[in-house]
This record gives C-alpha cells, structure tokens and sequence, in this order.
C-alpha cells in the first residue's frame, strides 16, 4: 500500500478528530529481512492481520483504530467490516465513528491526508501528525511528545528492504521553534548514544543520524542494515 491513496475507500474510514495518521504496507514490510527481527509486540499485531495487504492507523490523542484492507468478505475476530474487504479494530466509539464516516465517502482528517500526499507512495510505512498537541508516550520515547509542541505537522517514512532508511521533517511553528527542535534532538541523540555503553554498535548508529535545519524545517535522517535496525527499535520501545 502505497497509503490511503491506493485504496480511497480506506481512507473514508478515518474519522474526524484524528490526530496521527500511519500507513504500512504489510505485504511489502512481510517480506523484508527486517520482519523477523521486529519487537514481539509488533510481529503479533502485524500477525493477527494475516488477511490484510495494508492497514490504516488512526489515533485520536485517546483510541487508536485500525483500518485494514485485504480478502475480508467476514468481520475477522474481535473487527468490524465498512464494507467488503475493509476490517475496523478498536473501540465501539471509534468503529462506529469510522462506519459513520465511510459512508460519506470522505475522509474525516484532510489535512492529515494533504500532509501524506508527498511521502506516502512507495513508503512500507509513513506516519503524518499535525503539531502542537502532546502524545501519552513513556519511556524515550516520550521526547518525542514533548517536540510536538513546537512544530506545526510531523512525517516521518521509512523505506525496510535489506536496510532501514528512515526520514522525519519536522516544521516547526516559527524559526526559533525549528531552532529549539533542531537543538533538543541532538542533545537527546548524544545523550542516547553516551547510554549506550553495552552496545557500541547501537552507540555508533545513533551518531551517524543526520540532522539539518533551514528556517523552519528540521530533517532528521537515518540508515541502518537489519540489525542495526532491530537494535535501535528495541531501544525505542524500552
């Protein structure tokens, strides 16, 4: 899936009031190397969607739904359909706001959809959220809520094949905001990589993030072969 693009009646399931918005190709991101080695957490979520090519994910600042597209003709356990070969996992709310909303055939977070137009095709995965609102994350990867404060949307893409490419443009809501987000990301990548006394290899790889800044736009860039990949993604779920 190159994202809702390739499959619009998907994209009429996203409800209003959505505040992140992803997209993964699951057929693609199967077949990589970097699959197995993926979080246990991830590989059964991706494994409970064993009919789906792509998915959809919608998160609200509270509830998070699931849109999944593939061969469903009956609602697979614990889902609902919108209709033929569109499953909906999450809350009652959620679905039934979802179900509401496809039969609009619109989608209920446009600007969110405009923010995936650029990013979205060819990508295993993208995520897209507008700034200015904080996430209940934990852990490190609670600085990332933190920089949302001061930016005005977030993408982030990530290309899995025999490596990880991984790209985020941050805007940022004036100049001094990029400068502020541009600043706190390298102090926390430092930071990182002098924690990582353990694993060097990981240590290394934090440092070889690249980050640029120009007036407000902050891009942050990765690469990293399978291993190093599952590596730093265990160090994000920590």
């Amino acid at each position: 899936m190159a994202g809702c693009h390739s499959a619009p009646d998907a994209a009429a399931c996203i409800p209003a009031g959505t505040l992140v918005l992803a997209g993964v190709d699951l057929g693609a991101l199967r077949a990589t190397p970097l699959y197995s080695k993926l979080p246990a957490a991830a590989v059964a979520i991706i494994g409970s969607l064993n009919s789906a090519s792509s998915a959809l994910l919608a998160y609200n600042g509270k509830d998070l739904l699931v849109i999944a597209q593939g061969q469903f003709t009956q609602p697979p356990p614990g889902a609902a359909l919108a209709a033929p070969g569109i499953a909906l996992f999450g809350s009652p709310e959620l679905t039934a706001a979802a179900i509401a909303q496809y039969r609009t055939h619109a989608t209920g977070a446009p600007a969110l959809m405009a923010l995936s137009e650029p990013i979205a095709k060819g990508r295993q995965i993208w995520i897209v959220t507008q700034g200015g609102f904080p996430l209940p994350l934990t852990g490190n990867a609670a600085n990332l809520s933190r920089l949302l404060k001061n930016t005005e949307s977030v993408t982030i893409t990530a290309n899995v094949a025999a490596s990880l490419t991984l790209a985020i443009t941050a805007l940022g809501r004036t100049p001094d905001s990029a400068r502020a987000i541009e600043e706190t990301v390298r102090a926390d990548v430092t930071l990182a990589a002098a924690a990582e006394t353990r694993q060097p290899d990981l240590a290394n790889l934090l440092r070889s993030i690249q980050i640029h800044r120009s007036d407000r736009t902050v891009r942050i860039s990765l690469s990293a072969d399978a291993e190093a990949a599952a590596k730093l993604l265990g160090a994000l779920v920590r």
